[in-house]
């Protein structure tokens, strides 16, 4: 058994002040924004959520055997052997999550809006290495920008620069995890300059210039796995072991860690509309977006060696052959999403179409929930999310899982005690069609949330 595919990658890795230095200086850059713009004391609205998570795991084992050329004297934890694995099988008690978002409306049309979390076990971003504090959302706004379900009474535009939610992601999951369309497109914020309109008639419109997600792989469930860490950089002896295992692993967008616009950027634009019935009691609104961008030969990720984008498709400078069928650097991903509400019933759902290079993929998701409102809050979830990809990779490749096509069901509750106590009890039904037949990595989740806010 190992902990996976760990091989040196020798052009990744030398660059790491350059990029954690452009990540200050775009949160330098954002807070003197903030300090210079001018300040109305009758707009002074502060608004800060306190978060904590504690988690009960139980993670069904699967693994394959890798058809990597590994070396023969390599010896791995129960004997030889390569094969790719659920990240941490059994039963699991942990803190996942301790964070603190803000909203500061600091004049009457300005605001700055953030979110910081520490330990973040279930977003660490490709492996166990990453940082364990995170700035998941750092945002300067002007202007007003509705929310989904909100209809302006009349015409607004915005616009704002920081790290930031995509057009299309989810704004409030049902359930601590997410589908498997999620999690591949569109799972982490990005960051860069948007600007957008909203009309009182529902029309609206997004447009956006961004850093761009680097592609990587993990697995669908609540942890990433460990692939190259740093345990296996200039590892000599023969005998590997990292804290988690490879996981089965997807290709996805993986988290955004520095803010660079004269690389090779993404644009984005979306157009939708929004609708309410008189009552507000009936709400519609979809959204149709593309972005397009160019790979990059490297994209340096904190907690691995391994580089993302066309890096991570092509090996063949560690073993003669071994690539993915791309050609190109064209990166190119169209969608549509939609989210309806019915008093207490809510549905959200969503298509989207990928081409990386001539991989090409696309999935979809609904998603499905209701409210009860017993003497305690109790709202169920069902969830649908299949991946297909359109494409195949090299026996020999480093993981067989990432031309395999995915099926997910999650089924939750929610149980809400108060407004800041929730339990959230969930089971993900993962089918993996394998070249062998269909295989399951299921996975129990249990979360309790618990959550302040402040208002001043």
């Amino acid at each position: 058994m190992t902990k996976f595919i760990q091989t040196p990658n020798p052009t990744n890795g030398s660059h790491r002040p350059a990029m954690q230095s452009r990540a200050c200086l775009s949160i330098a850059t954002l807070l003197i924004f903030s300090a210079v713009a001018p300040v109305s004391a009758q707009a002074q609205d502060l608004d800060l959520r306190f978060e904590v998570k504690a988690n009960l795991r139980s993670s069904e084992q699967i693994r394959f055997r890798s058809g990597f050329p590994f070396p023969e004297s390599v010896s791995l934890n129960n004997g030889p052997g390569v094969f790719v694995e659920t990240v941490e099988e059994g039963e699991h008690a942990e803190v996942s999550l301790v964070s603190l978002a803000g909203n500061w409306k600091f004049a009457e049309k300005w605001q700055l809006r953030f979110k910081v979390d520490g330990i973040d076990l279930y977003d660490r971003n490709p492996t166990s290495g990453d940082n364990k504090i995170d700035i998941d959302a750092l945002v300067l706004r002007y202007g007003e920008k509705p929310g989904v379900s909100e209809t302006p009474q009349r015409s607004v535009f915005y616009a704002q620069l920081g790290k930031f939610k995509k057009f299309e992601q989810q704004r409030e999951r049902r359930t601590e995890s997410y589908g498997v369309v999620s999690t591949a497109f569109n799972r982490f914020e990005d960051s860069g300059l948007e600007a957008g309109f909203d009309f009182a008639t529902g029309i609206y419109g997004r447009a956006s210039l961004t850093t761009g997600n680097p592609v990587f792989f993990r697995d669908v469930n609540a942890l990433a796995g460990d692939n190259g860490t740093e345990e296996f950089r200039g590892n000599t002896t023969g005998v590997f072991s990292t804290r988690f295992n490879s996981g089965i692993v997807t290709l996805y967008d993986a988290e955004v860690e520095d803010f660079d616009l004269a690389g090779q950027p993404e644009l984005g634009l979306g157009l939708g509309y929004r609708w309410s019935s008189k009552n507000q009691n009936h709400k519609f609104n979809v959204l149709a977006h593309h972005y397009e961008r160019n790979l990059a030969e490297t994209r340096e990720l904190t907690g691995t060696f391994y580089g993302g984008d066309l890096d991570l498709f092509d090996l063949s400078e560690v073993a003669e052959g071994i690539r993915l069928p791309f050609e190109g650097d064209d990166r190119t991903e169209s969608g549509v999403t939609a989210w309806y509400s019915s008093g207490d019933f809510s549905l959200f759902s969503q298509y989207v179409q990928q081409d990386l290079a001539g991989l090409d993929r696309d999935g979809f998701e609904v998603e499905l929930s209701y409210v009860f409102d017993l003497p305690v809050t109790i709202s169920p979830v069902l969830r649908y999310s299949e991946l297909n990809n359109n494409f195949s990779s090299p026996s020999n490749f480093v993981t067989p899982s990432l031309q395999w096509n995915w099926r997910k069901i999650d089924y939750g509750v929610n149980v809400d005690f108060s407004d800041s106590l929730r339990l959230i009890v969930e089971y993900a039904d993962n089918q993996l069609e394998t070249a062998g037949g269909r295989e399951s990595q299921n996975e129990w989740l249990i979360t309790l949330r618990w959550r302040q806010s402040y208002r001043r």
